[in-house]
């Protein structure tokens, strides 16, 4: 995608404006996480704010996503939609649901009951759900919708979405605590995230996403 997707594009503008050059590594979300927690790299992005993960990571000042969360589902096998007022109803559909490891609601699904079928990338997720394999898939909106037209372009008319809250809706960049640079890398990306805000200039890059 153009610039890494328009994420990226957020941090590489913040990046430009503090002066700083990104070197971009992709990894699952797993590694990712667990590189930057052992201080092999100063941060990792997009990440939602969890009590575990403030315990071994410091979160930028500022967001650099923000996205609700979707039930993602063929409409042509819910034409009535997927109605639920919490998560834990969904259960009662007693059906797979797609889920990517390493994501913010796999420990919670299992204590709820739901049956997640999980995968190491989301394009992994889309191609499941196109086949039938699946039935929903639980991801952010925009990203999720941005995906769905690159990985399965023909499934995209018969996608249907319920969302539903899950506290702040934005994502941050992750930092390491033992990385020798994030103090002073953090400091540079809060200021130059805060103009981004600002200006404008935050709302602007995600607007594009579902045009993408």
């Amino acid at each position: 995608m153009e610039g890494y997707g328009v994420v990226a594009r957020i941090v590489t503008e913040a990046c430009n404006r503090a002066g700083i050059k990104p070197v971009y590594k992709f990894f699952p979300w797993k590694r990712a996480s667990e590189s930057v927690k052992q201080g092999e790299y100063v941060a990792t992005f997009s990440w939602n704010k969890t009590k575990e993960r403030m315990k071994d990571f410091l979160y930028s000042a500022h967001p650099v996503n923000k996205y609700p969360n979707v039930v993602f589902y063929k409409k042509s096998e819910f034409p009535n939609g997927v109605k639920f007022h919490v998560l834990s109803d969904l259960v009662s559909y007693k059906i797979r649901i797609a889920g990517v490891r390493g994501y913010w609601y796999e420990e919670g699904f299992k204590k709820l009951g739901i049956e997640l079928h999980i995968v190491s990338e989301a394009d992994l997720a889309w191609k499941l759900l196109e086949k039938g394999r699946v039935k929903m898939f639980v991801d952010a909106l925009h990203v999720g919708l941005s995906d769905a037209k690159r990985v399965t372009p023909e499934l995209v008319n018969d996608l249907g979405y319920t969302e539903y809250g899950s506290g702040d809706p934005y994502a941050y960049i992750m930092y390491s605590r033992t990385h020798k640079d994030t103090e002073w890398v953090k400091s540079k990306l809060d200021e130059a995230l805060k103009s981004i805000h600002e200006d404008g200039t935050f709302e602007k890059i995600l607007g594009t996403l579902l045009q993408e």
